[in-house]
């Protein structure tokens, strides 16, 4: 027979091994339906015509957020220029400026302004709502890899709506 001492620990050890192992399922449930989301998307990409390999490509040499194509209120100071027109053109040119800084776009007040950042570094006043920028500024990128990114830049919005129609499935 058990004593009521014994019934109390052995509910609370069960409890908390229970409480351990739904935490654990629920981590792995989590990254499995992340590894899923991130399968349909390409499936997505993929089925919308785009070139499956070059966006896999460039995903692991760039990150863009926000709207690379947005216009900012400072068109003259940058001649119209987009961020995504600005990393295209740097890509070409073997990553001069993105070896050190990101393009960006920031939000301040009622602004919409360019503004490119070390990496590491923001604005000194607005966020960055807009960015292009390398995962690895020492990697020394190969022609197919230049045209992949580039592919991706031209293309980011078609993919974006390809990750869009994942999330909605």
């Amino acid at each position: 027979m058990k004593k009521l001492y014994e019934i109390v620990k052995e509910r609370f050890e069960k409890q908390n091994e229970l409480s351990q192992k739904t935490e654990t399922f629920k981590k792995e449930q989590a990254k499995l339906k992340s590894e899923i989301q991130e399968l349909l998307r390409l499936e997505n990409v993929a089925q919308n015509g785009l070139d499956l390999d070059k966006v896999q490509i460039a995903e692991k040499l760039i990150r863009i957020s926000g709207n690379p194509f947005g216009k900012t209120s400072d068109v003259t100071q940058f001649g119209g220029v987009v961020i995504a027109e600005c990393a295209i053109v740097d890509i070409a040119e073997d990553c001069k400026k993105m070896r050190t800084q990101f393009f960006g776009n920031k939000k301040y007040e009622s602004f919409y302004q360019r503004c490119d950042c070390k990496y590491g570094y923001g604005p000194a006043h607005g966020s960055i709502v807009d960015r292009i920028g390398l995962i690895d500024t020492s990697h020394q990128f190969t022609d197919d890899e230049k045209d992949a990114c580039i592919y991706y830049i031209k293309n980011y919005n078609a993919i974006k709506e390809a990750l869009c129609n994942t999330q909605q499935k």
